[in-house]
């Protein structure tokens, strides 16, 4: 494995940049500085989005798992708004080059339509609404799925996938109401192959040889039967933003059973609330969700059992620089686990919990053209750890340049721990329109 001082040098890099940027400044002549422009006349249709460029570069001997040391992916991506008197229509999409492959892939990132009514608002379409405010991190947003293609390197918001869904929004006094109904169900996107395979799917995969299986039947979910219904209640009081949420619907993810060499997907209620409260520089955060399940003992082998999930943690400004620190713990609880018993039990090698605590550090130079930030997430359970020291540049509002570095390591069996192999350094161009 080839030394990991390399990927190092990124944090000398920049703080070290911080410190003159602080000490020195830019002149008036920097090209940092913005130029004198017309503001033209407005229009209901507005037109942006971004090109970009990102290569990673492999630092272990084995590269991303297939030899391969530099991985670039080219990506458009186009945003179209329209404002009317009564209806705004937003789409989202991107066109991306996906490595290995001959053409390029589109997708549509988001494509609703929002209605004004004298008491409501009412959208309708693609969409994917963040539930909860944590930090990048959520127990309760649930309305969406997620891809787990490559899970652990983008924004949250980035791996979300939208989902077709009706919702309508109805202002209280000091409060919204949500209600939204999901008519059909996707799953999320797991990969069973590649760079980033997940440590489950890795284990599903080792019991699968095992028992000498080779496929796995996935039931059918493309029916009305799997629609879902959800709402949520936020209210302002004070210096508190407080929220409940139910959702009945299904699991995103998977149940394997060995045994009937299957794939399903457990219908779900979560009882969710969250949670926000600032005074002065700090800001605390809260989610917490109970997801009950049919197995309300925690006894049938094909059924996986309840949980309870959570979020909590806080950020506050601190009087150096602007550096803003940010630390959040988030965990799951399997519930009645001493119930499991049955070697065939879809979560006989589930553990009963798993916590992850959250470190980031940002700081914002140069009138926040200049943005460095340090994240640490360590598994408490497994001791596996995530390292990703960052720094983004900002050019006249178009042109956008960053450094990044993953680097992973701790015990193999945990989430982190099992890419070890996979550390990275990341260099980004962006074209802003």
């Amino acid at each position: 494995m080839k030394q990991q001082w390399i990927l190092l040098m990124i944090l000398t890099a920049v703080f070290g940049a911080g410190l003159h940027a602080e000490e020195e400044g830019f002149d008036d002549g920097s090209f940092f500085q913005e130029e004198d422009q017309t503001v033209p006349a407005s229009s209901p249709l507005e037109i942006g989005g971004r090109l970009e460029l990102s290569t990673r570069y492999a630092v272990n001997d084995d590269g991303f798992g297939d030899g391969e040391e530099l991985l670039s992916v080219p990506e458009l991506r186009l945003d179209l708004d329209f404002r009317g008197k009564k209806t705004d229509i937003r789409v989202s999409g991107r066109v991306e080059q996906i490595p290995g492959e001959k053409q390029a892939q589109g997708r549509i990132d988001e494509a609703y339509l929002r209605y004004y009514a004298r008491y409501f608002d009412l959208e309708i379409g693609y969409m994917k609404p963040i539930w909860g405010p944590g930090d990048k991190v959520h127990a309760v947003d649930i309305l969406t799925p997620m891809d787990y293609s490559d899970f652990i390197n983008p924004d949250y918001a980035e791996r979300k996938d939208a989902e077709a869904m009706i919702k309508l929004n109805i202002p209280a006094k000091d409060g919204l109401l949500e209600l939204v109904y999901l008519p059909v169900f996707t799953p999320d996107t797991i990969p069973w192959e590649g760079t980033w395979v997940p440590r489950d799917v890795t284990e599903v995969q080792e019991a699968m040889t095992f028992y000498g299986i080779s496929t796995l039947a996935e039931k059918e979910t493309a029916d009305f039967s799997h629609s879902s219904l959800a709402f949520r209640y936020t209210e302002s009081i004070g210096a508190f933003d407080l929220g409940g949420i139910y959702y009945l619907g299904y699991y995103r993810q998977p149940t394997v059973n060995i045994a009937d060499e299957s794939l399903s997907y457990d219908q779900v209620n979560m009882v969710g609330i969250h949670g926000t409260a600032v005074a002065g520089e700090l800001t605390l955060r809260t989610e917490a969700g109970w997801y009950a399940t049919e197995d309300y003992q925690g006894d049938d082998p094909e059924v996986r059992n309840s949980e309870f999930r959570w979020v909590g943690g806080f950020d506050c400004n601190l009087p150096v620089s602007r550096i803003n620190i940010n630390i959040q713990e988030t965990g799951t609880l399997l519930l009645n686990s001493d119930a499991i018993e049955s070697p065939q039990d879809v979560q006989i090698n589930s553990p009963t919990t798993e916590n992850m605590l959250i470190l980031c550090l940002r700081d914002s130079w140069n009138r926040n053209t200049v943005e460095p930030e340090l994240k640490f997430i360590l598994g408490l359970e497994d001791r596996d750890y995530l390292l990703k020291p960052s720094i983004k540049a900002l050019f006249h509002d178009e042109l956008e340049f960053s450094l990044a570095a993953s680097i992973f390591g701790g015990d193999e069996g945990g989430n982190f721990g099992h890419f070890d192999e996979r550390d990275f350094i990341e260099l980004g161009f962006s074209c802003l329109f």
